[in-house]
């Protein structure tokens, strides 16, 4: 724990002491404090709370009452950036404390990762999302106790009702990262959401063999990166695919459905944010639109939502310039009955 961190709990818990038990004020200041600890041996965050108890210490003034003129401390808004202030206006070496007190220390990784996906979700926008996502896969890590998973969180995202893949995404993924050349990775994604839509439930592969690169061709690159145990977890709302969740290890430790009970508790939340990506990508596409042109037409707006996606959002290129886009004859004559 950071010692720095340590000292700064300490000082507030003996000022909230001091300020209750003989100036008579009320502070909030929340007695349960949170560390957050890194564990050397396996790599993994976790998050300690400890809870002291002082009913059984007694705050002796060693001299005269040092006075008080707090300003907001005195209104009981007490902040950790007042620790200075008070140091000078009431020195510690004032008071003696006598007794002893309790320390209650618990785990409560799993309430932190909970309320750092809500909050996740709560702030995520057009010019964090990627951040959010990077933020989200610790989360995930630290929730499923396993520092060696590669874990990636995928929206599925749809123009006029096709399946496309956005270039930031489908670089971190496991099953599309190694491929070749986009016609490759159309391909791989249209393999996928065929077995997908046919098993819209988690795939646990306990061991990555040559048969199961046969059995789900979708899953070709896995040897390359050296995948010994991988778990697909397609995630849906109102049975609509929103997004999949890849768990991969090069450990000989299998990965089972043991890790999908530990993520359990943050499903819904990952719903909630692969939904919020999907409205994401559909306001960076009527942004680009309204910049380029006047109003559509409803038989035309479609070729302008793929000509958006494809020029400007796809790679999120900062340009929003759109090249001219064409009709085919064809096209031009059934818009014309």
């Amino acid at each position: 724990m950071s010692p720095d961190k340590i000292r700064r709990d300490k000082l507030s818990w003996l000022y909230k002491l001091i300020l209750e038990r003989w100036y008579n004020l009320q502070i909030n200041y929340d007695t349960d404090i949170v560390h957050t600890i890194s564990f050397p041996e396996d790599g993994l965050t976790r998050y300690i709370k400890v809870n002291i108890d002082p009913r059984f210490v007694d705050v002796r003034l060693k001299g005269e009452l040092p006075k008080l003129d707090c300003g907001n401390i005195c209104a009981g808004d007490f902040r950790t950036q007042d620790l200075s202030i008070l140091q000078e206006l009431v020195p510690l070496d004032a008071f003696a404390l006598e007794g002893f007190v309790i320390w209650t220390i618990q785990d409560v990784t799993r309430d932190q990762v909970v309320n750092g996906m809500k909050s996740l979700v709560l702030n995520i926008r057009k010019d964090n999302e990627l951040k959010t996502y990077t933020q989200a896969r610790e989360y995930l890590k630290t929730l499923a106790g396993r520092a060696d998973l590669n874990i990636h969180l995928i929206p599925f995202l749809k123009v006029n009702n096709r399946s496309v893949l956005e270039t930031t995404y489908v670089s971190q993924s496991i099953i599309f990262s190694s491929a070749r050349s986009e016609q490759e990775r159309l391909s791989l994604n249209d393999q996928l959401m065929t077995y997908l839509k046919a098993n819209p439930h988690p795939l646990v592969l306990d061991e990555v063999t040559r048969e199961t690169v046969e059995l789900y061709p979708f899953l070709k690159y896995l040897p390359l990166h050296g995948i010994k145990s991988f778990v697909l977890f397609p995630i849906l709302h109102e049975n609509n695919l929103l997004g999949m969740l890849e768990l991969a290890t090069s450990e000989k430790t299998p990965l089972d459905y043991e890790i999908l009970s530990n993520l359990q508790p943050i499903y819904a939340l990952g719903s909630l944010l692969l939904r919020r990506s999907v409205e994401l990508a559909n306001e960076r596409i009527n942004e680009v639109i309204k910049d380029q042109f006047t109003a559509l037409q409803p038989a035309v707006e479609w070729k302008f939502t793929e000509a958006a996606w494809s020029t400007s959002i796809r790679r999120r290129t900062l340009s929003r310039k759109i090249s001219g886009i064409s009709f085919s004859k064809t096209c031009t004559r059934s818009m014309a009955r």
